[in-house]
């Protein structure tokens, strides 16, 4: 590791909080209680983004509020999508996104963030310690403090991703009678 991978590395560490972000509100203990949700993904596959929208918008259809915040690698300044989105530009040199789009989405509170990405990578951890969600459920990340569930499925697609968070949140917490 070079010295600019030294300070590129130190830089994105010093940016990350001491504890992770989290909502002032009552913790969800299931996709149920929740009313509001954020759903970070790759939207660089059409298929995957299909996929990704058809499930924001089922949860919308159980009166969910879905903010979804897409990552797609490269697009026109003038592209427009159905959601909010990054690309590489709005990556810094230390691995940190900026920009508006993801500014407005971290300034919200959710009760459950969803980061539909098979795989952690350094923009994606440093949106979930700094997402204010009261329940966060992702990849398996370099800091464990990312997310309160966690999924090993580096080879999977979203819709796979979403089954198996679904089947585990549904065996492991506890259903009201």
């Amino acid at each position: 590791m070079g010295i600019i991978d030294r300070l590129k590395d130190r830089s994105y560490q010093k940016s990350l909080p001491a504890k992770a972000a989290r909502s002032n509100g009552k913790p969800v203990r299931n996709l149920e209680e929740a009313k509001t949700v954020a759903i970070l993904f790759d939207a660089t596959d059409i298929d995957d983004r299909k996929r990704t929208l058809a499930y924001a918008d089922k949860l919308r259809k159980r009166n969910k509020q879905v903010n979804a915040l897409g990552f797609i690698s490269t697009a026109d300044k003038e592209a427009t999508f159905s959601f909010n989105f990054f690309t590489l530009r709005d990556i810094d040199w230390a691995k940190r996104p900026k920009g508006e789009h993801v500014q407005q989405w971290l300034d919200k509170e959710y009760d459950v963030l969803i980061c539909l990405f098979p795989v952690t990578n350094r923009f994606t951890e440093f949106l979930a310690l700094h997402n204010r969600a009261g329940l966060k459920i992702g990849p398996v990340p370099e800091n464990t403090a990312c997310y309160d569930l966690m999924l090993d499925m580096p080879k999977a697609s979203p819709e796979k991703i979403i089954k198996q968070y679904e089947s585990v949140l549904a065996k492991t917490m506890p259903q009201t009678v």
